[in-house]
């Protein structure tokens, strides 16, 4: 059984960099479950060759080898998370994924929990509070490279969200320009309870049972 885990603000040690130098798209996909924890989370971040050397830099100003490790530096456990990078021309896409059962102690940036019945998911490391200049061309113009793309699955079905699609347990967010820095992800669902119909069945062929062994013993 694999041991639950904290995520720790793992996507600040690049997003930091990404975000101050624009062109860039993330994808996330996120699984929550009825217990608060999150079953599987990935992020895909597709960025340019030049934004990455610039996290690479910052990753040897801090003491680390590697973009990798950089990545993974604030986990406890590195087998918990896996790290990977692809190449396509100028374009690098840097994958970060849970390999283990992950639950959240940071509140104020990944909220996970039961509140009167339901379950109530916000995921805020993406939003900032700290105003964002769109005064000028240049301003106008990194924004329009920057993308956020998040996936999400509910364990119930979601009765409120600021989320563009909603379909059942699953929820989309297509988020553009200033809109990926301001717009926290935000997820009400219901929380399955173990179905009443399928329990008595399981009850009526426990008891079937029973009598038909009762049965066989009174034959003997």
């Amino acid at each position: 059984m694999v041991s639950k885990k904290i995520i720790v603000s793992l996507l600040l040690l690049v997003l930091a960099v990404v975000f101050t130098c624009g062109c860039f798209t993330a994808t996330v996909h996120s699984t929550v479950e009825s217990d608060a924890t999150i079953s599987y989370y990935r992020m895909d971040v597709e960025t340019t060759q030049f934004v990455y050397n610039m996290v690479k830099e910052q990753a040897k100003e801090d003491g680390y080898s590697s973009v990798q490790s950089y990545m993974l530096a604030e986990s406890e456990n590195q087998g918990d998370f896996k790290y990977s990078e692809s190449w396509d021309g100028d374009t690098v896409t840097m994958s970060f994924e849970s390999t283990a059962i992950l639950e959240s102690d940071d509140a104020d940036k990944l909220r996970i929990e039961k509140v009167d019945g339901m379950m109530v998911y916000e995921d805020s490391r993406f939003a900032t509070n700290e105003e964002i200049d769109t005064s000028d061309d240049y301003s106008k113009a990194m924004l329009s490279g920057i993308g956020v793309h998040y996936y999400l699955e509910m364990p119930g079905t979601i009765v409120e969200s600021n989320a563009d699609i909603v379909d059942g347990k699953k929820a989309e967010w297509h988020l553009s320009g200033s809109d990926a820095f301001s717009t926290p992800i935000q997820a009400t669902s219901e929380i399955p309870t173990l179905p009443v119909s399928g329990f008595t069945g399981l009850l009526a062929i426990a008891g079937f049972a029973c009598a038909v062994g009762i049965c066989l013993r009174c034959r003997d």
